[in-house]
């Protein structure tokens, strides 16, 4: 990927220094340069003691400085700074009661907030057959039949993780089985069915056009949610988890994935961090980390099982850590376990003696997915411990590792596109139609994040500094990338959109995502408006925010107009969010917002000029608005309205 100068950057050449592994010359960082340390953000609190890495959302906004101007941190505004902030900030001390609260409603695995029991007790607890079933069936649900897009949200989370984790055809032997004696079936499969029952609850909660069959239990959903829970956990004490018997790991994985589908999305929860500490280490002592070929004892069938196990137990120790952006707990160095082969369920069970050739790439199984998802994360892996080095590293290895990112991306991208999807992967921006392969944009929000991640710390000296100006670029398009999408997924996920019995899935898993674009945007235009330009990012220019000001370049003035433009759209879905009422993350960035919109639009930024007619037309004819607002809309922002205002009414502000 060829250099290219963003907006402001000097027009001198980057410096050129002799003797890279190719024998060619490599891109040096220029002499002095220097990053002042950025050390995240500390929650230092008497009821609890949190910290998160530099690269979580909260961290960059707090080294907003025109968000807080004296302190320099958002949790030391006073009320007569921002008054949405400070009210937000105000609220923290609830914020302990209700998570116990909380706790106590849907029982942890570690707080030992239930009661141990017998088996004949838990299994006085499972429900009559005919509710079991309709519970089972949910939480396998085949949606091929439905809607491709339905289909293609359904394989991304834990409803059909549940089917990579627990083989479907074998289960339901083993389900029959159970029946005939429950008995004789080992506890820790039991644990599994409450787990699976629970999310099963869980996943009609969400979905509106399946709520009416929790009639058929006489009981409320949040009370069966959390009867399921914890009928879960006290399986999974009585069956000595720690031991790692036979479904532990699978079961353990379940539980987690029914706690955090509990939770606040937006937040960082501690139980869930805590909880898979003990996962892996329980998968680790049961060797999940080395392939099953190994041993004579484990047959082809058992160890593709593990292979899929392990594959989604990559995936959640990247997607976790990054949630707290801390280290991730597992050495893929450490592990020989193979990619899980290209098969469909039924295409292998546990009485064969070798496993069957593997479907070509073509078939799109759900194996291939998961297995195309972790090359990438393996990628993004690699920039995640390098950016949470505490020296910077060299910029000759930052762009080494984002051509390998976007060759790995542009490797397995192509396969889960919808045919609408045109991709440019150099530029990081993408077109898609409005019910675009969800497969895809969770690819690039992957693909996003990690090129923000590698590059974010050189987003201001990118502006008059040569060598950075790519890095800088790059940034910026990936964060603009990645709040198109969540436009987009906000406008299907309404109500009669193609998504929207399956909108909480996106913000599950997302949120963090796009609060981390959000956040980042916030900093570039926070620097734009004349901000500190030594924000949490780090510098190597002494340029005054004066001379930011003067920079007027067609560069620049165009990624202003996107920026202020993209976080206008982003703070409409913020703003009604499900979760603005209870999320106190998301009422702190709909404050933040707020507020640089505000000054932005007091800097003549709502003059800057509106998306071109071409651009209006297209996004018109892809669904996403009926009609084009300008920038005239953002003369107030408090006009926009509240959660209850119909987004059909809302401008659309394309990139």
């Amino acid at each position: 990927m060829p250099a290219q100068a963003g907006a402001g950057a000097a027009t001198s050449s980057p410096k050129l220094c002799p003797g890279n592994s190719n024998g060619g010359p490599t891109i040096s960082d220029p002499p002095g340069a220097s990053f002042p340390e950025a050390p995240g953000h500390m929650d230092y609190r008497t009821s609890s003691i949190n910290y998160v890495g530099n690269g979580h959302w909260l961290s960059m906004l707090e080294n907003v400085r025109a968000l807080c101007p004296k302190t320099n941190r958002i949790s030391e505004l006073t009320a007569g700074k921002i008054p949405e902030l400070s009210e937000v900030l105000r609220e923290r001390k609830q914020d302990f009661v209700a998570a116990q609260t909380s706790m106590s409603r849907i029982p942890n695995l570690l707080s030992g907030s239930f009661q141990q029991t017998d088996r004949a007790e838990i299994l006085a607890a499972i429900p009559s057959r005919n509710i079991v079933d309709t519970l089972i069936s949910e939480a396998f649900v085949n949606t091929d039949n439905e809607c491709s897009e339905l289909s293609i949200a359904s394989e991304i989370v834990p409803r059909l993780t549940s089917a990579v984790i627990v083989h479907p055809p074998t289960f339901r032997k083993e389900y029959m089985q159970f029946w005939a004696d429950p008995a004789s079936t080992p506890i820790m499969w039991i644990g599994l069915l409450f787990t699976l029952m629970c999310l099963a609850i869980q996943y009609q909660q969400f979905s509106p056009d399946e709520s009416r069959r929790l009639q058929i239990a006489d009981a409320n959903p949040d009370q069966l949610v959390a009867t399921f829970h914890m009928k879960a956990a006290q399986c999974l004490f009585l069956g000595r988890y720690l031991e790692g018997p036979k479904y532990t790991v699978e079961t353990l994985l379940l539980h987690l994935f029914a706690e955090h589908l509990e939770g606040d999305h937006t937040e960082t929860t501690n139980s869930c961090w805590a909880l898979w500490g003990l996962i892996v280490r329980i998968a680790l002592r049961s060797g999940y980390h080395r392939d099953g070929s190994h041993f004579p004892s484990i047959s082809p069938f058992e160890a593709e099982l593990r292979r899929r196990t392990w594959a989604i137990i990559i995936q959640w120790d990247n997607f976790l850590s990054t949630q707290f952006c801390l280290p991730r707990m597992i050495v893929q160095s450490q592990s020989d376990t193979a990619e899980p082969r290209n098969l469909m369920e039924e295409d292998f069970d546990n009485n064969m003696l070798e496993l069957p050739p593997a479907r070509p790439v073509s078939a799109k199984t759900n194996a291939q997915f998961h297995t195309d998802k972790n090359r990438l994360l393996s990628v993004a892996g690699a920039i995640a411990d390098l950016s949470g080095a505490l020296r910077p590293p060299p910029i000759a290895e930052v762009l080494r590792l984002d051509d390998l990112l976007t060759e790995t991306y542009e490797s397995v991208a192509p396969l889960w596109q919808s045919d609408g999807a045109v991709v440019a992967a150099q530029t990081a921006r993408y077109t898609q139609r409005a019910s675009g392969s969800v497969r895809s944009i969770f690819l690039a929000s992957i693909y996003c994040r990690a090129q923000i991640t590698l590059h974010q710390r050189y987003l201001v000296p990118g502006k008059t500094i040569a060598q950075y100006a790519r890095s800088r670029k790059t940034c910026i398009d990936a964060a603009l990338t990645m709040l198109q999408h969540q436009w987009t997924l906000y406008l299907e996920t309404q109500v009669g959109g193609p998504l929207c019995r399956h909108g909480w899935k996106f913000l599950s898993l997302l949120t963090q995502d796009f609060l981390f674009a959000t956040a980042l945007l916030c900093a570039e235009l926070a620097l734009d408006l004349g901000g500190d330009a030594s924000s949490g990012f780090g510098s190597g220019s002494a340029s005054s925010a004066e001379e930011f000001r003067r920079q007027i370049s067609e560069d620049a003035e165009e990624t202003r107009s996107r920026v202020f433009h993209s976080l206008s759209s982003a703070y409409i879905v913020w703003l009604q969010s499900r979760n603005y009422d209870s999320s106190r993350a998301v009422r702190t960035m709909v404050a933040a917002l707020k507020e640089l919109l505000r000054r932005a639009q007091g800097a003549g930024y709502a003059a800057t000029k509106a998306p071109s007619s071409a651009t209006v037309r297209r996004v018109q004819s892809q669904g996403h608005a009926s009609t084009m607002a300008t920038p005239d809309s953002l003369q107030d922002p408090g006009r926009w309205g509240g959660p209850s205002e119909s987004y059909h009414s809302i401008a659309l502000f394309p990139i």
